[in-house]
C-alpha cells in the first residue's frame, strides 16, 4: 500500500475496492485536472450500475436481457483508472512497476482466493466426478488468470452448457489481468519515444478491427480473447491520457454527455440480447456510454445527484466481491435444483451474494489493503498458486471419484484421458485444419481406421481408442469448434454451407491417406436435418430428407471411390442433459432437505417412442444401407444404450451414466458403443486384406 505522500503524488484518493470485473483493479476513481486529483464517487456509482446489470442478467435473464454489457462498462472504467495511475506516475517520474503490481495483487487476490476455496469445498460435496474435474480445471485457469482462454476452447458464454460452469464469470478477470501485464510495460517502454495518446489510439483501433472481424467469423474468440477486447480498455486509457496531459479536462457539456451516456447504457441493457452479434459494433453502445459518463466529470447533474448517492456508491464499493460471489451461487443453485433457475431461488442467491460480498470487503479486503510491504503480494500469489495446484491434483485424480456424492448417485466413471496416446496430425495442412476442433492420430502406430464427424464423433472417440488392439490405430478429424464441425455429408445445399469447407478438406484428407482402410462416420440427427427442437419433436415435419440422403450418399461414394470401406454409426437416443437427471443426494442431510432436485422428464425415453420420433432419419439410413450393402455397414447404438426388456432408453446403465453432456454419450457409453463398432470395422478391414481368420 503506498504511503499518504505517494498517494498525493499520483492523485489524492480515498481507497475503495476493486470493480466487479476488474481483476487487479482498482484504486479509487479520480479525474486529473491541472492542479489536483480528486475522488470521484460517481465512478463507484457507475460500477454499481454495471454490477446490477450483470447480476440482473445472470439471475433474471428474461427481465434484463442485455445485462451482460455491464462487463463492457467495467472495461472502460478499468482502462480509465489504470491509465490515469500509469500516465500520472510517468508524468511525475515516480511510476513503479513493482508498486503497481503489488497494489493490484492486494486488490484482487484476497477475494479471489476465498471464492476459489469456497467453490472447491462446495463442489466436493455436491458435484459428481466429471463436474468436479471441470471445476478444478477452472480453478487452475483462474489461478493463472487465463479463464478466458480455457472458456474459448470449451464453450460460448451464451451457450446453455455455460450456465453450470461455476467460474464462467472469471473470463473477464483474465482479459483485464492480461491487459495489466501488457499495457504498463508497453507504455513504460514507449514513454518519451512516442506520443502515448497516439499509441493508445492505434492499439485501440487495431483491437476494435479485430473485434469486428472475429465477431462475424469466430464469435466465441471475439468474446473471450484479449486482442478483441482491449479496445474497450483503450477507450478509458485514451480519456485518462487526455486528462493527464491536457491543461483542461473534457468536461464541456457535462449534463449532455452524462445524459447520453446513461441512455446508451440503459438502452444496451434493455435492447441488446444474446441474439445480437456481440461484441462487434453492438459493444460500442455501452462502452461509449461509460466513456461519456466518465468524461462528463463529477459535477454533471446525473453523476452528482444519482451516481454519487451514498447507497449507490456503497454497491460500487463491494462490486468486485459481489461479482465474484454471485455467479457461483447461481450456478450451484441451478445444478442442485436440476431445472430452470426459480425466481425465488435466484433472489435468495443474489441476497446471499450481497451479504458475502460485504463480509469479504469489510473483513478481508480492507484489512489486506492496509498491510505494508511488497512481500504481501508474493505471499498472496503463493496462496493462489497452492489453490491452483490443488485444482490440478483434483483434475489429475479424475474429480476424486471416491467421494460420497459419487457413491450415493449414479457414477460418471470415465475411461481415462487418451490424449497422451495422440499427436496433432491427420495429414492436413495448417490452412486445411482451420476451424476444425480435432485433427489427431494415435502416436503408437500408423492409423488404419479413421473417424469423421461432429461432437458426437468426439464423444465416441475415447472408447474406440481404448477398445482397439495394438494393430488397430485410429485417426480422428472433426469435433465441434466455434466455426462449426465437419458434418459427413458432401452437398452444396444451403443448410450445410457453414460446414462444407471443413467437411470437404476432412474427407479429402481421409481419402488420400493410403493407410486408412475403414472410415467411420458419426453425426447428430439435428446436424443432418437442421432441426431446432432439442428432443427432435420437429423431425417428423422435415423437408430435408432427400438433401440428407444425397449428401450422405455422396460422402459414401467418395470414400468407397478412394478404396475405403465405410461404417455409419447412427445417432444415439436424444435425452436430457445428465446434470438434470441426477438425484443429487449428498452426505449432508441439511443439503438434501433444502434442495428438492427436479428430475427432467426427458431423462429416459421408450424405445418405441424413440423409433417413432426418428422414423424419418431411419428411413434415410435404410435407403443408404440398401444402396451400399457391399461397402457400407450401419451400427445402431440403441441395442447397447437401451433395454429391450424394459422398452426403455435410460440415462444410466449398471450404475454408470451413459451420457456426459446434453445428449452426448459418456466415456462409459463410448466403451459400450465401441465394443459394437470394433468387430464390424475389423471384419471389413481383414476381409479386404484377405485375412479371414483375423477378420472373424
Amino acid at each position: 500500500m503506498p504511503s499518504r505522500r505517494e498517494a498525493r503524488l499520483v492523485g489524492s484518493f480515498r481507497p475503495v475496492r476493486s470493480c466487479s470485473v476488474c481483476p487487479l483493479s482498482q484504486e479509487n476513481s479520480f479525474e486529473m485536472t491541472s492542479n489536483h486529483a480528486s475522488y470521484r464517487p460517481d465512478i463507484d456509482g457507475l460500477r454499481a450500475m454495471a454490477i446490477v446489470a450483470v447480476v440482473g442478467y445472470h439471475a433474471y435473464p428474461t427481465l434484463v436481457p442485455g445485462g451482460f454489457v455491464g462487463v463492457d462498462v467495467f472495461f472502460v472504467i478499468s482502462g480509465f483508472l489504470i491509465g490515469t495511475i500509469i500516465y500520472t506516475g510517468l508524468e511525475r517520474d515516480n511510476f513503479s512497476l513493482l508498486n503497481f503490481y503489488v497494489r493490484r495483487a492486494k486488490r484482487i487476490l484476497p477475494a479471489l482466493i476465498i471464492v476459489c476455496c469456497a467453490v472447491l469445498v462446495i463442489g466436493y460435496f455436491v458435484l459428481i466426478s466429471s463436474e468436479y474435474k471441470d471445476l478444478a480445471e477452472s480453478v487452475v485457469a483462474a489461478s493463472l488468470f487465463s479463464s478466458n482462454f480455457l472458456l474459448w476452447v470449451q464453450t460460448g458464454y451464451f451457450d446453455s452448457a455455460a450456465n453450470n460452469k461455476e467460474l464462467l464469470h472469471l473470463w473477464s478477470l483474465g482479459v483485464e489481468e492480461q491487459f495489466y501485464l501488457v499495457w504498463p510495460i508497453l507504455t513504460l517502454f514507449m514513454w518519451r519515444r512516442v506520443n502515448l495518446f497516439t499509441l493508445t489510439l492505434v492499439v485501440g483501433t487495431i483491437s476494435f478491427a479485430i473485434n469486428l472481424y472475429l465477431t462475424y467469423t469466430n464469435a466465441v474468440a471475439a468474446f473471450y480473447l484479449p486482442v478483441s477486447r482491449f479496445w474497450e480498455l483503450m477507450l478509458g486509457c485514451g480519456l485518462a491520457r487526455w486528462n493527464v496531459r491536457s491543461a483542461v479536462t473534457l468536461v464541456s457539456y457535462p449534463n449532455l454527455k452524462s445524459s447520453i451516456g446513461i441512455a446508451a447504457i440503459v438502452a444496451s441493457v434493455v435492447l441488446l440480447s444474446t441474439d445480437h452479434h456481440f461484441p462487434g459494433w453492438a459493444a460500442l453502445l455501452p462502452a461509449s456510454g461509460a466513456l461519456l459518463i466518465i468524461a462528463a466529470g463529477p459535477d454533471a447533474a446525473i453523476n452528482k445527484l444519482i451516481l454519487s448517492r451514498r447507497a449507490i456508491v456503497a454497491i460500487g464499493l463491494i462490486s468486485y466481491p459481489l461479482y465474484l460471489w454471485h455467479w457461483p451461487l447461481l450456478s450451484f443453485l441451478r445444478i442442485m435444483e436440476g431445472d430452470a433457475l426459480p425466481a425465488s431461488g435466484a433472489t435468495l442467491a443474489v441476497c446471499l451474494s450481497f451479504i458475502l460480498a460485504y463480509l469479504t470487503y469489510a473483513a478481508v479486503e480492507r484489512n489486506v489493503r492496509h498491510l505494508h510491504g511488497w512481500m504481501v503480494a508474493p505471499a498472496l500469489c503463493a496462496v493462489l498458486a497452492t489453490i491452483g495446484f490443488g485444482g490440478l491434483a483434483i483434475r489429475q485424480h479424475d474429480g476424486v471419484p471416491a467421494r460420497a456424492i459419487n457413491q450415493l448417485n449414479v457414477s460418471d466413471n470415465q475411461v481415462g484421458n487418451v490424449s497422451a496416446e495422440l499427436i496433432n496430425e491427420c495429414g492436413m495442412s495448417s490452412n486445411e485444419k482451420r476451424g476444425i476442433a480435432f485433427c489427431v492420430a494415435d502416436r503408437r502406430g500408423q492409423p488404419v481406421y479413421a473417424l469423421l464427424g461432429d461432437s458426437k464423433a468426439a464423444a465416441l472417440f475415447p472408447g474406440l481408442v481404448k477398445e482397439s488392439s495394438d494393430h488397430e490405430r485410429w485417426m480422428f478429424i472433426g469435433g465441434a469448434a466455434a466455426a462449426g464441425a465437419p458434418i459427413p455429408v458432401i452437398s452444396d445445399a444451403g443448410q450445410y454451407k457453414g460446414f462444407e469447407r471443413m467437411t470437404v478438406v476432412a474427407a479429402n484428407a481421409v481419402a488420400r491417406n493410403p493407410s486408412i482402410q475403414v472410415v467411420v462416420l458419426v453425426t447428430a440427427i439435428r446436424s443432418l436435418f437442421q432441426t431446432t427442437d432439442p428432443y427432435l419433436k420437429d423431425l417428423a415435419q422435415t423437408r430435408n430428407s432427400e438433401i440428407v440422403f444425397h449428401g450422405l450418399d455422396k460422402m459414401v461414394a467418395d470414400m468407397t471411390g478412394a478404396g475405403k470401406n465405410v461404417v455409419l454409426v447412427m445417432d444415439n437416443p436424444t435425452l436430457a442433459d445428465p446434470v438434470s437427471c441426477i438425484s443429487r443426494r449428498t452426505s449432508l442431510a441439511i443439503v438434501n432437505r433444502i434442495f428438492r432436485h427436479r428430475i427432467n422428464d426427458h431423462c429416459s425415453v421408450l424405445i418405441s417412442a424413440n423409433m417413432e420420433r426418428t422414423k424419418v432419419y431411419r428411413e434415410v439410413i435404410k435407403r443408404l444401407s440398401l444402396k451400399w450393402s457391399g461397402r457400407l455397414k450401419v451400427v445402431d447404438p440403441t441395442s447397447v444404450l437401451c433395454s429391450t426388456k424394459r422398452n426403455s432408453c435410460p440415462i444410466e446403465k449398471d450404475g454408470h451414466l451413459l451420457y456426459s453432456y446434453d445428449d452426448h454419450i459418456s466415456d462409459y457409453g463410448s466403451i459400450l458403443v465401441a465394443r459394437e463398432i470394433i468387430p464390424v470395422v475389423r471384419r471389413l478391414h481383414y476381409a479386404e486384406s484377405g485375412d479371414e481368420r483375423r477378420g472373424g
